[in-house]
């Protein structure tokens, strides 16, 4: 259903934004606590069940608690993109989607009916780049139907987030040498 499929990508989303400040969170940076904590929210209320919480849910509680009380502890401003930095960041996040794409097709090639071998994978994966939709045959589970919905908007914000970092760090770089001359 499009509902699991909406709440199967926001904790895809928060995932990925937890993965990516971890670091800086590490150093102390405002900005990375205040996205880890964005990312946490979404985490706390996907993995909300009746009954007993489970361990993720109670981990996922636990961040955003420390996160909440330990506020005064994140106080190191964002510093200014590198173009390293910016350049590797690109390459981890399309790392990330390839292997999001390739995991997602070993992990699932068996829920589909029938099962895709390597050269099917590859048309279906082009397929859905080109935004054709998914052909038949259907999913033997929620998990299935889910990744070949979403597998084009995995692979082009992965594009577009490195494209906007690099892009970040070139400007940020061209302001502070306008800067340099100006003064």
């Amino acid at each position: 259903s499009n509902g699991a499929h909406v709440v199967g990508s926001v904790y895809y989303a928060a995932g990925w934004m937890l993965l990516a400040v971890t670091g800086r969170l590490r150093s102390g940076e405002h900005r990375a606590r205040v996205l880890a904590l964005l990312a946490s929210i979404p985490a706390v209320m996907v993995l909300w069940q009746p009954g007993a919480p489970g361990m993720d849910h109670i981990l996922s509680v636990l961040l955003l608690a420390a996160l909440v009380a330990w506020r005064d502890d994140f106080r190191l401003a964002t510093p200014r993109p590198t173009r390293a930095g910016a350049w590797r960041f690109a390459v981890l996040t399309m790392a990330g989607a390839a292997v999001f794409v390739g995991y997602g097709f070993f992990a699932l090639r068996e829920h589909m009916v029938p099962p895709l071998d390597a050269q099917a994978c590859v048309r279906l994966a082009l397929g859905r780049l080109q935004g054709l939709p998914a052909p038949e045959p259907r999913w033997y589970s929620e998990g299935g139907e889910w990744f070949v919905a979403v597998l084009p908007g995995v692979v082009y914000a992965s594009l577009l987030l490195s494209l906007g970092a690099i892009l970040h760090a070139e400007l940020s770089r061209n302001r502070d040498a306008d800067k340099g001359f100006a003064g």
